[in-house]
């Protein structure tokens, strides 16, 4: 799943999906490296800014990790109009389409297992609209992760200095023209719920807009729900269980 396999850290995020995106060798939560000056390029050297202090220092991404929710999504606590809740549902070709390209790895003793949180029914799923906006989340993740050939290419060289004279390679990017995103870059992990995994497809609709490789698919990892949310089953306290019974009684749920 990457150039480099990295470890993930433990996460303690309800209803997430992690994204590590990975370039050389790095086991560090969003790192950079520090290079030598005499590493650069000859056209950024040419105009670095002097800071006045001789302490510059040339830095270049080399992995970012991206912890996120789900989009939006009907109530998880069963309603009176189911159908309503219902037709703010993507069709299930959309949902089978965003899945093309990927698979998702369980445990084989959890097979079949359904976590309280998932909902029933209609609920607990993500909308139409969670759809778009995961698209949307992973558009801008695009944008933001990997440098463009007219950027890469503009008269500043493709990088950046900034205020203190330092030079950020790329531009702050981790990818470019030259070692461009590609599914064998990076590692995901989903709790595993149809909510957060058809967040993580969509998300990967708008990281590659193009579409994933023929014959290559990008793994989600969701055999560590129970580590991934702070949700216990059974309920860790008397507290909670009596919580949610009183707020089950409502006239408004079913």
């Amino acid at each position: 799943l990457a150039l480099v396999v990295l470890p993930l850290q433990r996460a303690t995020v309800k209803d997430s999906a992690v994204f590590a995106f990975a370039s050389q060798s790095c086991t560090s939560t969003h790192r950079t490296n520090i290079i030598d000056e005499s590493d650069v390029i000859e056209s950024a050297e040419s105009t670095t800014v002097a800071t006045g202090t001789g302490n510059r220092k040339t830095y270049k991404l080399i992995q970012v990790q991206v912890i996120h929710r789900h989009g939006d999504r009907t109530p998880i606590t069963p309603m009176k109009d189911e159908k309503y809740w219902s037709d703010t549902l993507p069709p299930p070709s959309l949902l089978s389409k965003i899945a093309e390209g990927t698979t998702i790895k369980r445990n084989e003793d959890e097979e079949g297992k359904v976590h309280g949180a998932s909902g029933r029914g209609p609920f607990g799923k993500l909308t139409q609209l969670g759809l778009l906006q995961m698209v949307e989340v992973g558009s801008r993740l695009r944008e933001e992760l990997h440098l463009d050939e007219d950027d890469a290419g503009s008269s500043d060289g493709g990088f950046h200095i900034d205020d203190e004279g330092h030079i950020h390679l790329h531009k702050g990017r981790l990818f470019t023209g030259a070692s461009p995103l590609h599914p064998t870059k990076i590692k995901v992990k989903s709790t595993d719920f149809p909510r957060t995994l058809q967040s993580v497809q969509a998300l990967l609709v708008g990281l590659f807009p193009d579409g994933l490789p023929e014959g290559v698919d990008v793994e989600i990892d969701a055999r560590h729900t129970s580590s991934l949310i702070p949700d216990p089953q059974p309920r860790s306290s008397q507290e909670q269980v009596q919580l949610e019974r009183a707020l089950s009684r409502r006239q408004h749920i079913v």
